[in-house]
């Protein structure tokens, strides 16, 4: 009896350093997540977000492991305070657009390896800091990320990395969109290189102006290329026919007035030198008597239609058909994110641009925006410069899918893309709460036109997220319930149970 005395106490006393042990362990691994998800170095984030909202880019992994010099992320967000912005749910869209942005730098700082870290102003809390930032960049609002490399710094305004619905009295603001990965990653591999891509926009023969920011200006284009790091400026050819040599990308935007054959020259030189040419050409644009453009676009393989292109489907009437939705965008690395995210862009009075004739067999043209088939070119009435948007029977009108953009390929000579149209690049498409695929096709394709292929990478994001916010007070609850009273439940309930068995 004594024998069997011995051996219950011994499996008891087995069993309490068992309960105790898995108690011990259990709350060594609890402490070891802990600190791991806590710790930059060693923290592997789970995205399980619809979309992957939080997931890099392999094409972004690339550009954070090929950093040589530390990069740091300002985030200056500042969202309206006002009573209508609160009544509308514009604060609390600006509020969820900001969180998402510095959430998504956070995973840069990660994927950095220690090589870019992230600075949160807030106007509450650091005043001083953003007056100085504002002073020192002459910035002219807030609500942007600042990009800072050894040598340069680039801006990246929100309304870039999201869209907001605003909203009115009746219908609540909305968080339509999330796309902060291209122009950030876009902006580290500016401010990487010690030399910026330059492009210049051709002044002087009227058009929508960089400068302009109304309805027919093309100033949101301009400072999006400048978030982008592109350094933009402005030419002219009075004063010397010739493209300023130091420029990488021309773009020629909706001319008013005849090119002339002295500017088309020029042009076709800075091609035949390897220079990039983006042409936005409307189809009431006037022709000089020497027909300048006519030939400079024979000279690329290219000829262009006057008509308007237009279509009856849907409810629009007189102008309203000539906004023509384009769906469809053939395989190419400008159109390949607008591919995947299934966008469509919107080109308002555009011409369709073809093939010319006497084309030379090198060169080679792929469209990459197309029509639908039930667009028709609506030929002007009388003297006037648009048709009557009215589908005519006979022959003058046919419907079919036109192109109306297009890249040209030749042997020799620089990139070159033509677009039949300038105004949708205009600011009245590009603006909050629509736009994107227009102002991803004029981006992307200045990028492929200086030769910036590794920054046309953005993702498709969606704005619901399976992601848990919590405030400073319920992190420390996670942590006490966690931490402290399940390991320390899971050591009393060893000791109860041991105390019974002893009994």
């Amino acid at each position: 009896m004594a024998m069997k005395g011995g051996f219950t106490r011994g499996r008891r006393a087995l069993e309490m350093v068992e309960g105790l042990g898995t108690t011990l362990a259990l709350l060594g691994l609890l402490v070891a997540l802990l600190y791991a998800v806590t710790r930059p170095a060693v923290r592997v984030r789970i995205d399980l977000t619809e979309g992957a909202t939080y997931e890099l880019g392999e094409q972004t992994l690339q550009v954070l492991g090929a950093l040589e010099e530390p990069i740091t992320f300002v985030s200056l967000m500042q969202p309206a305070t006002d009573a209508l912005a609160k009544a509308t749910g514009l604060a609390d869209a600006q509020v969820a657009a900001a969180r998402y942005v510095n959430a998504l730098m956070h995973e840069y700082v990660l994927a950095s390896g220690g090589r870019a870290r992230l600075e949160v102003l807030r106007p509450d809390r650091h005043p001083e800091q953003i007056r100085a930032l504002v002073d020192q960049l002459h910035l002219t609002r807030l609500n942007l990320v600042l990009v800072r490399g050894p040598t340069r710094t680039v801006l990246v305004f929100l309304d870039e990395m999201v869209t907001i619905d605003p909203g009115d009295e009746d219908l609540q603001a909305e968080l339509v969109d999330l796309r902060a990965e291209a122009p950030l990653t876009s902006a580290l591999l500016s401010v990487r290189a010690e030399v910026p891509p330059r492009v210049g926009f051709l002044i002087g023969k009227g058009g929508p102006q960089i400068d302009d920011f109304g309805e027919f200006g093309v100033g949101l284009f301009a400072e999006s290329l400048r978030g982008q790091g592109l350094d933009i400026s402005t030419f002219d050819l009075f004063e010397r026919a010739e493209v300023p040599p130091e420029l990488d990308v021309v773009v020629v935007l909706g001319p008013t007035q005849p090119l002339g054959s002295a500017a088309a020259t020029a042009l076709l030189d800075f091609h035949a030198d390897g220079g990039a040419l983006l042409l936005g050409l409307d189809p009431e644009q006037p022709e000089a008597e020497d027909g300048s453009l006519e030939g400079l676009l024979a000279q690329l393989g290219l000829v262009r239609s006057k008509g308007i292109l237009a279509t009856d489907v849907g409810l629009g009437v007189g102008f309203a058909r000539g906004l023509v939705p384009v769906r469809t965008f053939a395989p190419h690395e400008i159109t390949a994110p607008i591919r995947r995210q299934r966008l469509f862009a919107r080109f308002p009075l555009a011409g369709a641009i073809g093939r010319h004739p006497s084309a030379a067999a090198d060169v080679v043209l792929e469209p990459i925006a197309l029509s639908e088939a039930d667009v028709w070119a609506d030929r002007p009435v009388g003297e006037q410069g648009f048709g009557d948007f009215t589908f005519s029977e006979d022959d003058s009108e046919l419907r079919g899918a036109r192109w109306l953009g297009v890249v040209v390929e030749a042997d020799e000579g620089g990139r070159v893309v033509v677009f039949g149209s300038s105004r949708f690049l205009g600011n009245q498409y590009l603006g909050s709460g629509g736009g994107q695929a227009n102002s991803d096709l004029g981006i992307h394709t200045v990028n492929w036109l200086a030769n910036r292929s590794d920054a046309i990478a953005p993702r498709v994001r969606s704005i619901y997220e399976s992601k848990v916010e919590l405030y400073e007070a319920e992190t420390h609850e996670v942590f006490v319930y966690t931490v402290l009273l399940l390991p320390l439940g899971g050591l009393l309930l060893g000791l109860a149970v041991w105390f019974v068995r002893r009994r």
